[in-house]
């Protein structure tokens, strides 16, 4: 997805599941957008309007490593029921064999290639404190990432930018878990669902999953690499897990 600016001359590039509403924020913010900080980002940037992106504009792009997104976007299906994936049972494996049919088609965009076109300037979601300072190296533009992800209460925040943190449990027995479906991973969301923030009702659901590298074996590895290639290859990210994480 595109958002331009002509009054800045700034166009950000943004994907689902790889900090979109972050991005989205700090553009708004850096253009002096004002929205309802109360309510959920997505649809206050229908609010914004529509304007053309002009080669004159500063273009850049945020980007999350694939093998990470790829079970995020595992886990948002579940979580929402995409494409039938919790009624009917998906693993992590038979849910990427889906996407290798029909990748764009049944998940609303969350597994869609990041790709879009040519960008000169990338930031890395694993590394974008650092990635934001080169790119006012770069360019002069001062973006001041927004991390306030309140949006629902004064201390309470989204499920979706939480999940990482719930549904990764460090007390959890690490585990190859890429090939089974997993009904204590549904109590988890079923949790997360109910209360959509972080809740001690959520924190009595604890997950089985002790790292998102128990998805992976060499052949789901090799699965993401194919899906996945030329955000690999464009954006030059590396399986992130080593071989002690599995």
């Amino acid at each position: 997805m595109i958002i331009s600016n002509s009054s800045k001359k700034l166009t950000l590039i943004y994907t689902q599941k790889a900090a979109c509403s972050i991005a989205l924020k700090t553009f708004l913010d850096y253009i002096g957008f004002k929205y309802d900080r109360t309510k959920w980002i997505h649809n206050e940037v229908k609010k914004y309007g529509h304007c053309p992106h002009n080669s004159a504009f500063t273009l850049f792009q945020v980007v999350r490593n694939p093998y990470t997104r790829a079970v995020s976007s595992y886990l948002h299906a579940l979580r929402f029921d995409l494409g039938n994936a919790r009624r009917k049972h998906l693993s992590f494996y038979q849910f990427l064999k889906t996407l290798h049919r029909r990748i764009n088609l049944i998940y609303n965009g969350h597994c869609s290639i990041q790709f879009q076109k040519e960008v000169p300037h990338i930031l890395k979601i694993e590394t974008i404190e650092s990635d934001i300072n080169f790119f006012f190296q770069k360019t002069g533009i001062n973006l001041i990432l927004n991390k306030n992800i309140d949006c629902i209460g004064a201390n309470t925040k989204p499920y979706h930018h939480h999940v990482i943190h719930s549904v990764q449990n460090e007390n959890a027995e690490p585990q190859f878990r890429g090939k089974n479906f997993y009904f204590e991973l549904i109590d988890c969301l079923t949790a997360l669902n109910r209360v959509n923030v972080i809740t001690p009702e959520v924190a009595e659901t604890p997950s089985p999953i002790n790292s998102y590298a128990d998805f992976y074996d060499e052949e789901i590895k090799n699965m993401v690499t194919n899906l996945y290639k030329k955000d690999i290859e464009y954006f030059g990210y590396d399986f992130p897990f080593k071989k002690d994480q599995k």
